[in-house]
């Protein structure tokens, strides 16, 4: 009789850990790029940068980021996440190249 993790045999748990490891580096590599594209719309400013009133049709940064996130169907809070730590790790940088140092992803660095 095989060993049971929960309702599953041994094998299947093992099988299940492998799938789960590459969907965890699928789901990391997609923050990075989600933060990357966040700071590309809008870079980090010291507060109250460059038009943090909104006036002349321009946006402010919490309304660019949050229509960022609607339009790809995440939380704002969670794209305003990415943008942080994406430009806090390694500015310049492309995410493929942070993600060879920081394979765990965004608020799971190890600084």
């Amino acid at each position: 009789m095989s060993a049971m993790v929960g309702s599953v045999t041994r094998e299947r748990y093992d099988e299940l850990v492998k799938l789960g490891r590459d969907w965890v580096a699928t789901m990391s590599s997609a923050q990075w790029r989600l933060g990357d594209a966040a700071v590309e719309i809008e870079p980090m400013r010291p507060y109250g940068g460059a038009n943090p009133s909104g006036k002349d049709d321009l946006f402010t940064v919490s309304e660019a980021i949050r229509m960022f996130a609607e339009d790809v169907g995440l939380a704002y809070t969670t794209v305003r996440s990415y943008r942080w730590v994406s430009s806090s790790l390694a500015e310049g940088a492309p995410a493929g190249g942070r993600l060879a140092h920081h394979p765990q992803g965004p608020g799971q660095h190890s600084r």
